[in-house]
């Protein structure tokens, strides 16, 4: 009984770690960015960001399309990163980095919203907050980090 029981919570482990590789889209931010996001468009760092910065934005409801390589990342070095902005407000630049990102084991994200009429402030909230999610599902190589 013991070992059904191990061997069913097995299955449903590798079932769960398997749905999160590969490419999939919409995939939602699970919490506000801990990057200092304000800093970026104030040059300092405010308690509060000015109330008009983000309106109605809220980071729960930020979507991105995210690619999770197969391939295992080397132990003591985390994967590299490429997150596209596109102009448009729809996530782009995955069908060109494609062949790279699952040849080398390269993390994939492009977020929706971001195009260039989504007001700075909110622009770089999203930016930096698809960045920080990404940190938090993977091990990501600050070195190797790529905003395209």
């Amino acid at each position: 009984m013991r070992l059904l029981v191990l061997l069913s919570a097995l299955l449903i482990a590798t079932a769960s770690w398997a749905a999160d590789l590969g490419y999939q889209k919409d995939v939602a931010v699970k919490s506000p960015t801990r990057l200092d996001w304000i800093f970026v468009l104030a040059n300092q760092s405010l308690p509060e960001a000015p109330a008009e910065w983000l309106g109605k934005y809220d980071s729960t409801n930020q979507r991105y399309d995210y690619f999770a390589p197969e391939k295992p990342a080397a132990p003591k070095e985390g994967r590299a990163a490429i997150l596209f902005i596109s102009a448009g407000n729809e996530p782009a630049g995955w069908k060109n980095f494609e062949a790279t990102c699952r040849k080398q084991g390269i993390v994939f994200a492009s977020p929706h919203g971001a195009g260039n009429n989504t007001p700075m402030p909110q622009r770089v909230r999203i930016i930096l907050d698809v960045l920080d999610d990404l940190r938090q599902r993977e091990k990501i190589d600050p070195d190797r980090t790529y905003i395209a």
